[in-house]
């Protein structure tokens, strides 16, 4: 059995180019897509790695501050202005991009009529998905009240995700993906990996989610039944199911917009031992920006 104990990853040049380089291309092609007029090269540069040096002035760059987890990663924008004269400045661009690293998790507080966009950066990376009522924990976003008001399993654009009191906290208002989100399969945990024959403690998501609602000094007496966005769990005719990969393409995105003051909370799902996050089997990072 390989040691399934968190890894740290080394400072060498290789590893570091070939991993700004993954990360660099994948968020390019996310601003692209999202925002023609302005280019954005996105490059994500390790802390403690000497040769890496800030961006000249003459890119016009600005450096962002992740989540406070995530302190050791920096981005750096480098971005060509190409507006036409008198054409405004787009305001949902990358400057706004928090992140979710792999194995993690993070809560974000959302006020009544605010969305959260929660982006797939890399296209193979299940993201469990949790939202409390910020007035009371004890409602919770509950999949099986879901399933009774879709009268189906696959919540679609524009429906209301349920609570465990029957009333919409969020609307998925937007999903650029083939909408494959599952609401079956509950949240991994330590028993989960223990089944699956792991012998050391495992990162989970459970255990993500008391961590994540921890940093706001919140707490929840269970783990709800999770949303897994862009878990792949095709239910055959005789109700079995198998362990898909993703469906969805990097770049991908969901918005969902709160209906109450509400907590979200988002775990990139540390399964690497079937093929949940992709043929791989390899967690990464996703990112999330919060809109009006």
């Amino acid at each position: 059995m390989p040691d399934l104990s968190l890894r740290t990853q080394s400072c060498g040049d290789n590893e570091f180019q070939s991993g700004a380089r993954s990360q660099s291309a994948a968020l390019e092609r996310l601003a692209f897509s999202q925002n023609k007029i302005i280019t954005q090269r996105i490059i994500v540069l390790r802390a403690l790695c000497p040769y890496a040096q800030p961006p000249t002035r003459r890119h016009h760059s600005q450096t962002f501050r992740l989540d406070p987890g995530a302190a050791t990663n920096v981005i750096f924008a480098y971005k060509m202005d190409a507006r036409r004269p008198g054409q405004k400045r787009n305001q949902n661009m990358m400057t706004d991009l928090h992140v979710v690293p792999a194995r993690r998790g993070r809560a974000v507080r959302l006020a009544k009529g605010q969305a959260i966009q929660i982006i797939n950066t890399h296209g193979q990376q299940v993201v469990d998905t949790w939202c409390f009522n910020a007035d009371d924990m004890s409602e919770f976003m509950s999949m099986e009240h879901l399933h009774a008001t879709l009268q189906g399993i696959f919540p679609a654009t524009g429906d209301g995700l349920a609570t465990n009191r029957r009333r919409p906290i969020l609307i998925l208002e937007e999903d650029t993906s083939p909408g494959r989100h599952d609401t079956v399969i509950a949240a991994c945990d330590v028993h989960r990996y223990a089944a699956l024959g792991c012998t050391q403690y495992h990162d989970n998501c459970t255990d993500n989610l008391r961590a994540a609602l921890g940093q706001l000094d919140l707490r929840t007496a269970d783990c709800p039944a999770p949303l897994n966005l862009w878990m792949n769990i095709p239910v055959g005719p005789d109700g079995k199911i198998t362990w898909g990969e993703p469906l969805s393409k990097p770049g991908d995105r969901v918005t969902l917009r709160a209906v109450l003051d509400c907590i979200v909370v988002m775990s990139t799902c540390p399964q690497d031992m079937i093929p949940i996050n992709g043929a791989a089997c390899t967690p990464t990072e996703v990112h999330y920006r919060l809109m009006p």
